[in-house]
């Protein structure tokens, strides 16, 4: 905004300089970027500043706004222009306002001046506005310009004779509308702006520019002063779509005094009586279509608030004052907090921070004292369950699976893909509203698909293999308004785990379900207090033949296996896709077991091998679990180390081949210690199972 200096003066009680008005302004806020020598009529002259006023100060941009700040940052003393009031009248006004959207137009106030005579303006008025940098036309659109530039509030004049009806229409545009502009451009309107309009038809685009048919002429004699408050927003979006900025819009947008359009409408008529003559015609009609809007704020500070936030002591009654300077009524009543009324010319200040700004832009800026903060040195470290997940991402890691991280949002045709049961929990999902594309719609109930696309997309580039795990949270709705979030582990994994060689044979290098339930258990035996059961089950996306249920202490974590053949055609993976889906929420939120320290065996191990044969249709884990319950204390691991079905072996059964390690603390164990053990383990084997030694 361009700033004449004299102009300002004339609104300041001080003796300064134009160089140290110009630095108290830049210091307190209000920036002058520059200096110029404006040269007009009659030999008039004088310094211009060049002000940037940043976007939440609209007060700021008129004399009125800059000279109150200098005033509060000098201190001196404001000569405010003198408004006289207009007679009380019991009269009706010869025009009606009604205000059809106040969403958009909280308060619009029109005044009637009559029997004026159109023509050039005077010197002082011409070099003020000028100075300023509007260009003069004709005395009565010059009054409103130069209200604009001393009140900060905008104005238009419409010639009254040209309102049918006289009626003020304030609405939003109707489908269709257009309306010819002042320089002379059709626009065609939407229904989303705000125009003012007279009983047939659209006058003005509110807040941004006039329409030619109710312009001031030189035959105008009667003239309408509009001076009304519009949303800042709605004056935004129509200048953007249209392309226009005006003086007008470039301050409604940044939020026009609510309090202050009687004011500036007097101010006006006033000026257009001085030099244009005729008379002004009471009442002012003042239409208010949200009081609220239009009501000063009342904000709370706390003083001690303010020293916290400024890191320096400020007087209460030093608070007081500077706020006070800044035309703030602070009732200071009491011993606690401050309670400030705040008036509708500054929208800016809204909270306690605010006021506190306030304060210090009055106090300096300069005063804050430099010194660091003190911040306490604290030890740093993951929460609990973040080590767990951190302990569990190295586990996979170790295990040869790369860290993934894929999109939470999945297309929940997805869910059709895997083919879910309609009843599975999983395809109740949280859907966006607002969703980035019309595939991406949803937050994901797993990562079964997520990491299918990721097999697929590989697979689709040549990749011949993937190992990889992801650890993310999965999203679920529960009950009306709530929603639930899960951390989970997926694992997806193709081809060859360790590349070709001459002497590896494809069964020894390709991924295969064990690998994958090794991956699982190594992993997740790290986190888990009891061991991890695998059961065959049956579930979808898995193949029937190659799928097993995951549990611990009975609880079911999830499954894992080989995906179904008609699943990965509808992704596109390639064959021999294998997945696991966990559900570890509960397994990283359990505190890990201090570890203690054991020393390292004295004493060896004695080495025993069983073979057994039962049933097809027994797990290997239910054997490992006999084992453990009957070998006792001295058996240190059991592990399967093969499985026969064949030759020898009667049909529905097998025999499974494990390795027992037995050893002692205090002693060597015998071979008769031994094999007492593993007697009492074949014993338990028969009668819990049904199971035979192989011969």
């Amino acid at each position: 905004m361009d700033a004449p200096v004299s102009w300002l003066m004339e609104l300041l009680d001080a003796d300064v300089t134009p160089e140290t008005l110009a630095e108290v302004l830049t210091m307190g806020g209000i920036e002058v970027e520059s200096t110029s020598l404006f040269q007009g009529r009659a030999g008039f002259q004088t310094p211009v500043y060049d002000t940037y006023v940043t976007p939440n100060r609209g007060d700021a941009l008129s004399m009125v706004g800059l000279a109150r700040e200098a005033a509060a940052l000098l201190p001196c003393g404001l000569r405010l222009p003198e408004i006289a009031e207009l007679p009380a009248t019991s009269a009706p006004a010869l025009f009606s306002v009604d205000i059809v959207d106040p969403d958009l137009c909280p308060r619009y106030v029109g005044l009637l001046v009559r029997g004026v005579e159109i023509g050039p303006s005077p010197d002082w008025l011409v070099n003020k506005i000028e100075a300023a940098g509007i260009r003069s036309i004709n005395n009565i659109v010059d009054v409103t310009n130069y209200v604009l530039l001393e009140l900060g509030q905008p104005l238009h004049a419409f010639d009254f004779d040209e309102i049918l009806g006289s009626q003020v229409v304030v609405r939003r545009a109707m489908p269709g509308e257009t309306l010819t502009l002042i320089d002379h451009t059709e626009r065609r309107l939407d229904q989303d702006q705000l125009v003012i309009a007279d009983a047939a038809q659209a006058m003005a685009i509110a807040g941004v520019m006039g329409g030619l048919s109710s312009e001031i002429s030189d035959a105008t004699e009667n003239i309408l002063i509009e001076s009304a408050h519009f949303h800042p927003a709605s004056v935004r979006r129509t200048a953007a779509k249209l392309g226009v900025s005006t003086e007008a819009s470039f301050r409604f947008e940044r939020t026009v005094d609510p309090g202050g359009c009687v004011r500036a409408a007097l101010r006006a008529a006033h000026l257009m009586v001085e030099v244009g003559g005729g008379e002004i015609v009471a009442p002012v009609v003042d239409a208010i279509g949200r009081p609220e809007a239009i009501e000063p704020a009342q904000v709370t500070l706390r003083p001690e608030r303010a020293e916290l936030v400024l890191g320096m002591p400020v007087p209460r009654e030093r608070i007081v004052a500077n706020l006070r300077r800044l035309q703030l009524e602070v009732d200071d009543s009491g011993e606690g907090t401050l309670s400030v009324r705040v008036p509708t010319f500054r929208p800016d200040l809204r909270i306690e921070e605010d006021l506190i700004e306030e304060v210090v832009r009055i106090e300096g800026y300069d005063q804050i004292p430099l010194v660091f903060p003190a911040v306490p040195m604290v030890v740093g470290g993951w929460t609990p369950d973040r080590a767990r997940v951190e302990e569990l991402r190295t586990a996979l890691i170790g295990s040869g699976l790369d860290d993934m991280q894929t999109q939470s949002i999945i297309d929940p045709a997805d869910l059709d893909r895997l083919e879910l049961p309609e009843d599975d929990e999983r395809r109740r999902m949280m859907v966006l509203e607002n969703p980035l594309a019309g595939d991406l719609s949803a937050m994901r109930t797993q990562l079964l698909s997520p990491l299918l696309r990721v097999a697929a997309r590989n697979h689709s580039r040549r990749v011949p293999a993937v190992a990889g795990f992801e650890i993310g949270y999965v999203y679920r709705p529960e009950g009306d308004d709530s929603r639930v979030e899960t951390r989970a582990l997926g694992i997806v994994a193709y081809g060859s785990a360790y590349g070709s060689g001459w002497n590896l044979p494809p069964v020894a290098t390709d991924t295969d379900f064990f690998r994958l339930k090794a991956a699982v258990e190594q992993a997740l035996g790290k986190l888990a207090s009891a061991p991890l059961v695998f059961e065959s089950a049956v579930a979808s996306p898995f193949d029937p033949s190659c799928c097993a249920a995951v549990s611990l202490d009975g609880r079911r974590l999830g499954f894992l296996g080989r995906v179904a053949p008609s699943v990965a055609d509808a992704f596109e993976a390639p064959p021999g896709t294998y997945l696991a889906d966990l559900d570890i929420e509960a397994l990283v939120a359990t505190p890990r077991e201090p570890r203690t320290y054991k020393p390292l065996p004295r004493f060896p191990a004695v080495l025993r091998d069983v073979a057994v044969v039962l049933d097809r249709g027994i797990p290997a884990e239910r054997v490992t679990e006999v084992i453990r319950g009957s070998a006792g204390e001295l058996l240190r691991r059991v592990e399967l180390f093969d499985v026969y079905e064949g030759k020898g072996i009667e049909p529905g059964k097998r025999s499974l081949a494990l390795a027992l390690e037995f050893r002692a603390l205090d002693r060597t164990l015998t071979n008769e210690e031994a094999d007492g053990i593993v007697a009492r383990v074949v014993t338990a084997l028969g009668s819990e199972l049904g199971g035979v030694l192989r011969s």
